[in-house]
């Protein structure tokens, strides 16, 4: 295994390189600014998507986003689900006193 360091706004790996694609609170820098949860700027959507298009991009058809985050699925999934419409989404919810979330993200196959 090899670490490498690259800007999240232009991955450099050819197209298809991966099966799946992990993401531990690096979204969360993208929302550092905002004020309101509820609102989220136009600013941070264009950003999250596009995030979210370079990881289309080095995802295989069929790839999984596995996202771990404080963030609120009721925050969090419509994001998603505007960023990539034709990505099945799901999460898993963890912990008893302070929960986090396991955001689960299956690229089109098409």
């Amino acid at each position: 295994m090899s670490w490498q360091t690259m800007d999240m706004f232009d991955l450099g790996f050819p197209e298809h390189s991966f099966d799946c694609v992990l993401e531990k609170c690096t979204f969360e820098v993208l929302f550092v600014k905002e004020k309101d949860p509820w609102n989220t700027s136009e600013e941070t959507v264009a950003r999250m998507n596009a995030v979210m298009q370079q990881i289309s991009k080095v995802l295989r058809p069929g790839g999984e986003l596995l996202s771990i985050s404080f963030t609120q699925p009721h925050f969090r999934l419509p994001l998603f689900r505007m960023c990539c419409p034709a990505w099945n989404f799901e999460y898993k919810t963890f912990g008893q006193l302070f929960h986090y979330f396991f955001y689960i993200g299956i690229s089109s196959t098409v």
